[in-house]
């Protein structure tokens, strides 16, 4: 905040202090972003890991499937590129140029202090529909004095590239590659789960040569607000995911962050074959109620395709109407019976222990995936391994 305090935004590529100060803090936080010594895994987990994804390749799995909690991509938001027009997909000019005013307004692009911010005027937009703020959607306020400097704290830091999340594996860069190298055995073949962010993500990790590492895919939580309500809950959804996935290219090219949503809640529904990891993100019309309807739904496929693995936008298959979920195949979609109200935030089942499925409640805000295990004599078609990483609640 000292930093920008007093310096307006539209002045920062010229004042020298700005300049300065924000490339101490970017190598400052990188280093220890990036120091080797911190650790979230640990060695004998590592090993550990390593073992079993040899053995894997050794016996002729197909897919190397990893549940752990935290979110692997780095999250970061690149609004320049966004608002110039250099990384905005399928987003107008009009649209473009609405954003950038939005952004000179919460920032106060040309003003230095409270008494210069003082009596502008935005539209406060809200994003979670199931937020405390709802009520608030659409209405103007005054900018607040506070609002203002978060919101140039958080574009200073997007501008200036300098890291600000050290407690997911963005913070522990050195074992995120040690993890990482655990998993190129597998020979790409490799799917990891993630969650805590409450959003959900999709992307590809990539290795030195270029060739996919594994694919992410991470989970909403059940009901629990998310990154869009914080830090700048009044940025709109759509400047917010676009500037995330203009961001998401990240560490030398090896990371591509592919798909961003922040504004709905649901479950990722996966479809496992020799040939293609296919998971669905759906989305529901409500958290209140145990009676909802799917809102959106969509889907990212790992393919391959010979000896090339391929990750790609698929195509939504699951049936679309409230529960129960039909069963699909061999792998049902499940849910309890208690009555409404009795589980917190509603009725959803508990995540299921050694194979066996559970009807009962969860007073957790947890989610949960069933596995089918093979019936004996046949191909092992994917190992499934979780890791216990210090911090985050497992696909929260």
């Amino acid at each position: 905040g000292d930093l920008v305090r007093g310096v307006a935004p539209a002045d920062w590529d010229r004042t020298p202090r700005v300049l300065e100060g924000a490339e101490v803090l970017r190598k400052v936080f990188t280093n220890y972003s990036e120091d080797g010594r911190k650790r979230l895994l640990g060695e004998e987990q590592l090993a550990w890991l390593r073992q079993n994804v040899e053995e894997m390749r050794d016996e002729g799995s197909r897919w190397l499937i990893v549940g752990q909690q935290l979110v692997l991509f780095d999250m970061f938001q690149d609004f320049d590129a966004v608002l110039d027009g250099s990384a905005a997909a399928g987003m107008t000019k009009a649209r473009r140029m609405e954003l950038r005013e939005l952004v000179r307004n919460v920032t106060g692009w040309e003003c230095t202090d409270a008494a210069s911010c003082a009596g502008e005027r935005r539209t406060y937009v809200g994003v979670d529909p199931t937020a405390y703020k709802a009520e608030e959607l659409g209405r103007e306020h005054e900018v607040t004095e506070e609002e203002r400097m978060l919101s140039r704290l958080f574009y200073a830091l997007s501008k200036f590239e300098i890291p600000s999340a050290f407690d997911s594996w963005q913070g522990y860069a050195a074992e995120r590659e040690r993890f990482l190298s655990s998993l190129s055995a597998a020979n790409g073949r490799t799917v990891v789960y993630g969650g805590d962010s409450h959003n959900s993500w999709a992307g590809v990790h990539r290795g030195e040569d270029g060739k996919i590492v594994c694919a992410e895919y991470d989970t909403t939580s059940v009901s629990s607000s998310g990154n869009e309500n914080w830090p700048l809950p009044f940025l709109p959804e759509d400047l917010r995911e676009a500037a995330l996935l203009a961001g998401g290219r990240r560490r030398g090219g090896s990371q591509e962050l592919k798909y961003a949503e922040m504004n709905s809640r649901g479950f990722l529904l996966v479809d496992l074959n020799e040939e293609r990891h296919h998971g669905e993100f759906v989305f529901v019309n409500t958290v209140a109620s145990t009676s909802f309807n799917i809102s959106k739904c969509q889907a990212w496929d790992l393919s391959i395709d010979k000896t090339q693995l391929n990750f790609q936008q698929g195509t939504c298959e699951q049936p679309r109407h409230a529960l129960p979920y039909e069963s699909r195949g061999q792998l049902p979609w499940w849910h309890c019976d208690c009555p409404e109200g009795t589980c917190g935030h509603g009725c959803y089942p508990r995540a299921p222990s050694r194979g066996e499925v559970s009807d009962s409640c969860s007073e957790e805000n947890s989610f949960s995936m069933l596995v089918r295990k093979p019936s004996p004599g046949t191909l092992m078609l994917a190992l499934v391994v979780c890791v216990l990483v210090a911090g985050g609640s497992m696909l929260s």
